[in-house]
């Protein structure tokens, strides 16, 4: 796991490789809580995740609730990766609407959003 922050326009990247699952999904949190509360907008990256269950999926749900709540955005960069889209669609994640708290309306596992 990587964190770039840039403090002058307060937005920050979380790079996260390798597997994305219950084994990790401590560690996993706890970098995106940090990394969260340093910036104002977040991307992270799992363009380099070998592999990706469930526990990512909720994990990035709660942040992005947790992100909506505090006026802060967060997006996920590599959706496109093999991983991800086996995850999402094999837990019936994609969506074609966010939940009640995508305010934002990028809720990250709506497609159209991220076309």
């Amino acid at each position: 796991m990587k964190t770039l922050i840039d403090k002058k326009t307060k937005s920050g990247s979380l790079v996260l490789s390798d597997e994305l699952t219950v084994a990790q999904a401590g560690a996993i949190r706890e970098a995106l809580s940090e990394s969260l509360g340093k910036v104002s907008s977040l991307t992270v990256d799992i363009t380099g995740a070998s592999e990706v269950d469930l526990s990512f999926l909720q994990l990035m749900c709660s942040v992005h609730r947790t992100a909506t709540k505090k006026d802060k955005l967060i997006t996920l960069a590599g959706r496109s990766n093999k991983a991800m889209q086996k995850a999402v669609t094999e837990t019936s994640y994609r969506r074609t609407v966010g939940c009640i708290l995508d305010n934002q309306k990028n809720c990250l596992w709506v497609d159209k959003y991220h076309e």
